[in-house]
């Protein structure tokens, strides 16, 4: 099925930057005007100097006048052999054309993912052999290669054409298996300079226990219960809405996470949508409510002496609202045989994404870029190649379509396919040896703008190591420092900034995208960033042969279809 997120964005969280036609005008007054929409507009230079030419090095001493022509450099080779998107375009070495099946206005937010970063041909020689060792253009490389189950650790890159390099000597991502409890608890001995989860348990003493090195922020994220569609004949609608109608989640909110994140009605994150109404009764506390759902399953006598099973991934907090909801089930629908299993973090996710898990299952989702849309569709989208339960309803696929925030997660509710618990704050703790630590609503830590010198981070094990394929939050953690992509948010103020692009521009309204690659980029092996490193890297994600899981984000782009069908 064809998928496009297109639409209008809804609330994008007091951006500071204005969207227009003609694309996206920097400035830090918010009213800042759009010109006329035959004017092609840039995303705002980052400062990189884009003077010098492939073939030539610039004499700074040189004379030099406005009569100057610098010739384009010559187009680079591609690297990619398989099939193409219709939509992409290479006009010269360092500019590509992006043609869209509709006009979209907001497309350059959506090249903040890391799906959209560039590859160098190295990835494209064996993707699979790339993951050990990626080799990025970001502000730190690999020292080494990935020792799985064990580190990540990753060096400062001298050659970083961007404007914030790397502060940190060294930055090693050591792997637990379970990185909420021991990462704390390695964090509290200073053995580790920085872990990102606190277990439940500790939320009352963490303040005691770091002081000044606690803090937490705003997050974009969604946890919740998913029911994987392949197993809705044995969790049947009633059971799933009694089972949802059971839990109350102000009640976990407070008792088991002590007030830290705020409980949830709705499948998107309030830092993107204005809360009001919740999307459907289902999706709300309502013990007379669930006991008359079960009452229509069959009760007790339907549900036998097959145990309800509550899956999730070796996480102290996901443990504890497991057996929270557990109690809630026992209290409400009177069901006392609840198992609850648990796996490492990469082994659980490989399960879910082999259907092997046999109950619900809980997860967690954060948006790659600022749009409710962004935050829906990957996950929920018929055919999403991030859609791990296999979810499918053309009622929230035509609501999406349509920029239906609502309707989407009205279809979601009334089916119960997901059950949304809380929406999380971001908290983190660090030790004296690290300074200027924040995390995004996108849940990045701002590990370049950290100063310090050998940084040890806490750090469960990856699913996978490259753009195109990863998709959870630790790969896109490790990544995120690996690769640099055309536009990044910056962690504080949110607004949306050039890194490698030298502009981005349209003139007919968001239908056609010219997009020119800053010169004097390269790659960790030396290798130059060319306008083929975006357009190969994309034409492989979005080729359904290739199965990648960031796929999804190019459904807008003119041809995916084709290559996906």
């Amino acid at each position: 099925m064809s998928k496009r997120l297109i639409g209008p964005v809804a609330l994008l969280l007091s951006l500071t930057f204005v969207t227009s036609a003609c694309g996206i005008i920097g400035g830090d007054d918010a009213g800042d005007t759009a010109p006329d929409a035959d004017v092609a507009v840039s995303v705002e230079d980052d400062g990189t100097d884009a003077s010098a030419t492939d073939s030539e090095e610039v004499d700074a001493s040189a004379d030099t006048t406005e009569d100057t022509v610098v010739s384009p450099p010559a187009p680079a080779s591609s690297s990619y052999s398989g099939p193409s998107l219709a939509g992409l375009d290479v006009v010269d070495g360092l500019t590509f054309t992006v043609t869209l099946t509709e006009a979209d206005p907001d497309f350059p937010e959506r090249l903040a993912h890391m799906g959209f970063a560039p590859l160098p041909s190295a990835f494209f020689d064996d993707p699979v052999a790339f993951e050990d060792a990626p080799v990025g253009n970001g502000p730190f490389m690999m020292d080494g290669v990935w020792e799985h189950a064990t580190s990540i650790r990753l060096v400062p890159n001298t050659s970083y054409a961007g404007a914030t390099p790397a502060s940190l000597t060294s930055l090693t991502f050591n792997i637990y298996d379970e990185v909420c409890a021991d990462g704390y608890l390695h964090a509290q001995a200073a053995y580790i300079d920085l872990a990102e989860c606190i277990p439940a348990e500790q939320l009352s003493y963490v303040a005691d226990d770091f002081g000044a090195g606690y803090d937490r922020s705003a997050a974009m994220d969604i946890h919740y219960y998913a029911f994987p569609a392949y197993l809705w004949g044995e969790y049947p609608l009633d059971l799933r809405r009694a089972m949802s109608m059971a839990i109350d989640r102000q009640a976990i909110v407070d008792e088991v996470l002590l007030g830290s994140v705020t409980a949830a009605d709705r499948a998107v994150p309030p830092v993107l949508s204005e809360f009001g109404s919740a999307a459907c009764a289902n999706w709300v506390f309502d013990p007379e409510g669930a006991r008359a759902a079960f009452a229509a399953y069959g009760g007790l006598e339907a549900l036998g002496e097959t145990p309800i099973v509550l899956w999730h991934g070796a996480d102290d907090t996901q443990a504890a609202v497991a057996a929270a909801i557990a109690g809630q089930l026992g209290d409400v629908l009177d069901i006392s045989d609840v198992v609850i299993e648990s796996r490492p973090s990469t082994e659980y996710l490989d399960l879910v994404d082999d259907q092997l898990v046999t109950g619900p299952a809980q997860g967690e989702w954060t948006a790659g870029y600022l749009s409710p849309l962004s935050f829906l569709e990957p996950l929920f989208g018929s055919g999403s190649s991030s859609n791990s339960i296999g979810y499918s309803s053309s009622r929230f696929d035509q609501a999406v379509a349509n920029g239906d925030i609502e309707g989407a997660e009205r279809a979601l509710c009334d089916d119960v396919g997901v059950v949304p618990l809380y929406s999380g704050g971001n908290h983190y703790v660090s030790n004296l040896g690290v300074a200027n630590a924040f995390k995004d609503v996108r849940g990045h830590m701002n590990w370049t703008e950290m100063t310090g010198g050998d940084t040890v981070a806490a750090l469960a094990e990856p699913q996978r190591l490259a753009p195109p394929v990863a998709k959870d939050s630790e790969g896109l953690e490790v990544l995120e420092t690996l690769f640099s992509n055309l536009v990044e948010y910056d962690h504080r103020s949110r607004r949306l900034e050039n890194v490698v692009a030298e502009s981005i521009e349209t003139n007919d309204d968001g239908r056609t995208w010219t997009i020119t690659v800053a010169d004097g980029w390269t790659f960790h092996d030396g290798e130059r960033v060319s306008a083929y490193s975006f357009v190969d890297a994309w034409n492989w994600t979005a080729n359904g042969e290739n199965a990648a899981a960031n796929n999804v984000y190019f459904n807008v782009i003119d041809g995916w279809d084709s290559l996906n069908g």
